[in-house]
């Protein structure tokens, strides 16, 4: 038989029921019973393993002293500081081990840590929204290996990863906007990472899809140069970051992509970009970026800073934002819940680069 608490008992609960609010509102953190608790808030992620195994040769080529990343190192210290500086991406944000696992959690793509959004939960309930709808094709078109590190939980009788499933989400609204059937279309990833999704796109396009990779950061280009040609990526080119300005000036580019790097980078960074794309008549331009605001879903930095400012001052204003998720619960829980928004460079033409540098 089940006995009533005692008045002190009670007292006692009161009393530490107000402290832990207190502490949650004051430190952001509550004291929790275990038994309330997903096994993936205990400990780490269950369901999960990352690859350890590298292809033939990978190990040996993927080295911090690998002379042809000292030579984009060299290259790249010699480009537009205002592009190059950092805000987020200093030396040492990589560890000599993310060079050759360069798919694993790192500042390339995070995929497995503690919280709501980088669990198993998380992974199965996007994978599954993404398979009902209009997506599903993609999913059954691309697969998932786990090399160089990946993380990968086993759902629906495969390998899931973060990058799969960003990947298929993203593709889907390219698709769906732009026409890639039937016409000749060009494609710009800048901020390119290790080439993750230029490498997905060019398994589900057609011959008259050409993808680019750019990045302002050397050891970017040195493993998406690696990844796309291991993946034997067809049609897909990596642009070294000193080489850009005569490409894109010679390349006619229908569509810009940025995904989290712009969040990521100083706005000084971000005008270079823009002004740069403006300037050469890139029609659209696609953001995801880290955060929005919250009133007006607009495109912000890390820093909280509005980077819609630099868009409009170049021409380009919005005309598509969509929820990673149209759920508004896997908005919340989903891997990676953000916002997709779509930008069109209006038809008046934009300053020329040699006439704001000298403003």
């Amino acid at each position: 038989m089940r006995t009533s608490p005692t008045r002190g008992a009670v007292m006692i609960r009161h009393i530490l029921r107000k402290v832990n609010d207190a502490a949650g509102e004051t430190l952001g953190i509550r004291l929790i019973r275990e038994r309330d608790l997903y096994p993936w808030q205990l400990h780490q992620p269950g369901g999960s393993c990352q690859t350890t195994n590298l292809p033939p040769s990978a190990e040996a080529y993927l080295r911090p002293d690998n002379p042809r990343l000292k030579e984009l190192k060299e290259r790249y210290g010699k480009c537009d500081a205002r592009v190059t500086t950092p805000a987020i991406w200093e030396d040492g944000i990589l560890a000599a081990a993310d060079i050759a696992y360069f798919r694993k959690d790192n500042a390339f793509v995070w995929q497995e840590r503690r919280g709501t959004r980088f669990n198993e939960l998380a992974y199965a309930a996007s994978y599954y929204a993404l398979k009902a709808s209009g997506a599903g094709d993609l999913l059954t078109l691309l697969d998932e290996d786990g090399l160089f590190g990946a993380h990968v939980f086993r759902i629906d009788g495969r390998h899931v990863s973060r990058d799969l499933l960003d990947s298929v989400r993203e593709i889907d609204f390219v698709r769906t906007h732009l026409d890639l059937a039937n016409t000749h279309t060009n494609i710009l990833d800048i901020g390119a990472g290790y080439g993750r999704l230029p490498h997905r796109l060019s398994l589900v396009t057609q011959g008259t899809v050409n993808i680019y990779a750019t990045d302002a950061i050397a050891e970017s280009t040195f493993v998406s140069e690696f990844y796309l040609k291991f993946r034997a990526a067809e049609r897909v080119s990596v642009i070294p970051l000193d080489e850009f300005e005569t490409f894109i000036a010679s390349t006619p580019i229908d569509l810009a992509i940025n995904i989290h790097s712009f969040s990521e980078c100083s706005l000084v960074a971000i005008d270079w970009w823009v002004e740069r794309l403006a300037t050469n008549k890139v029609n659209q331009l696609l953001v995801i970026p880290n955060h929005v605001d919250a009133a007006t879903q607009r495109c912000l930095t890390n820093r909280g800073e509005d980077m819609e400012l630099i868009f409009e001052r170049h021409g380009y204003a919005a005309i598509i934002r969509e929820p990673r998720y149209p759920d508004g619960i896997l908005q919340r829980y989903g891997i990676d819940p953000s916002l997709i928004s779509l930008f069109e460079l209006s038809p008046r033409a934009p300053p020329s680069i040699a006439e704001n540098t000298e403003d």
